[in-house]
C-alpha cells in the first residue's frame, strides 16, 4: 500500500473512532502512531460508562469493517488519574490507570481471538445486559 493510501486509511479510521467516541460521551487522547485511547467518566460521572465504551467500540468495528487496516478493540475499566502532567518545562494532558496495560494485553489477544470487541471482567459485568456477549476466561 502506498503512503497516500495508508494515510487516507488511517485518517478514515481515526475519524470513525472520533465519531464513535464523541457520540457515546467519551474523550479521546492524542493519537500515538496507530494507537488511540478513549476514556469515559472524565467530564462527568455516568453510571453507564462501560456500556457507552462498548457501544463506541462496536460502532467503530462496524465503521471500519471495509478498511485495509487491522482494527483491534479492547474495553477495560478502572480508576484513573487524568489532566495536565509533566515537568515545569514539558506538560501534556494525559491519563494514567492500571486498566490501560490490560487494554494493550486484550488488543494483542484480539489478533488470535475472533471477537469484535474484547472486554475485561469489570467492563463485561457492567455492560453484559446491554449487549450479547460472553466472558472469555483468559
Amino acid at each position: 500500500e502506498d503512503e497516500t493510501a495508508m494515510v487516507a486509511t488511517h485518517t478514515a479510521m481515526v475519524q470513525a473512532a472520533s465519531n464513535a467516541i464523541q457520540a457515546n460521551a467519551g474523550l479521546s487522547s492524542p493519537i500515538l502512531g496507530d494507537k488511540l485511547l478513549a476514556f469515559w467518566n472524565v467530564r462527568s460521572h455516568r453510571s453507564d460508562h462501560c456500556t457507552l465504551c462498548v457501544s463506541a467500540a462496536m460502532e467503530l468495528r462496524r465503521a471500519t469493517k471495509g478498511l485495509s487496516l487491522p482494527v483491534r478493540l479492547a474495553c477495560t475499566s478502572g480508576p484513573a488519574v487524568f489532566g495536565p502532567m509533566g515537568t515545569s518545562t514539558q506538560r501534556a494532558f494525559t491519563v494514567m490507570s492500571t486498566c490501560i496495560p490490560r487494554g494493550f494485553v486484550l488488543q494483542k489477544l484480539a489478533k488470535i481471538i475472533p471477537f469484535g470487541v474484547l472486554c475485561d471482567r469489570t467492563t463485561h459485568s457492567h455492560a453484559k445486559y446491554s449487549f450479547q456477549c460472553r466472558l472469555a476466561m483468559v
